[in-house]
């Protein structure tokens, strides 16, 4: 049994949410906050940095953990952190280097995120109204895909 870390981000770009939509044979399209995987020797702030930046084009600073899950296939399991992070600069471009985001979409409220097969299901109701203590909260554990 593999474990897997992966690191992602919440990040508002002039207001709205930035996710990264991917399309699967098995699964069709889902989104996903920019995010993957921590890679040895960085500390999981420089791995949310590196991976928005990656996919997004953008420059941003980790704020702090906000959210933490865990999931698991018949195969491995994989702990997702959750930071927020601050837009500092850049424009959107889809740098993705593993060619696996179709395309970067802004989101401009709860009610178009409920629309879309957005992961981790229990940030939809969240993360337009973040926890205001700045601690890290956990969303659980799930086995994927989630329904």
């Amino acid at each position: 049994m593999k474990t897997n870390v992966r690191v992602s981000a919440i990040l508002f770009y002039h207001g709205r949410l930035v996710v990264v939509k991917h399309a699967s044979a098995k699964f069709g399209d889902y989104y996903l906050l920019p995010g993957g995987g921590w890679e040895h020797g960085e500390t999981l702030e420089q791995c949310a940095i590196r991976e928005v930046k990656e996919e997004t084009g953008l420059d941003v600073s980790a704020d702090y953990l906000a959210f933490y899950k865990t999931v698991y296939t018949d195969e491995d399991d994989t702990l997702d952190l959750v930071f927020v992070c601050s837009y500092k600069e850049g424009n959107i471009q889809n740098k993705d280097p593993d060619k696996k985001v179709v395309s970067i979409e802004l989101i401009s409220s709860e009610l178009n995120l409920e629309k879309l097969n957005f992961h981790p299901k229990q940030l939809k109701s969240l993360v337009f109204r973040l926890p205001q203590d700045k601690k890290a909260y956990s969303l659980g554990s799930a086995k994927y895909p989630e329904s």
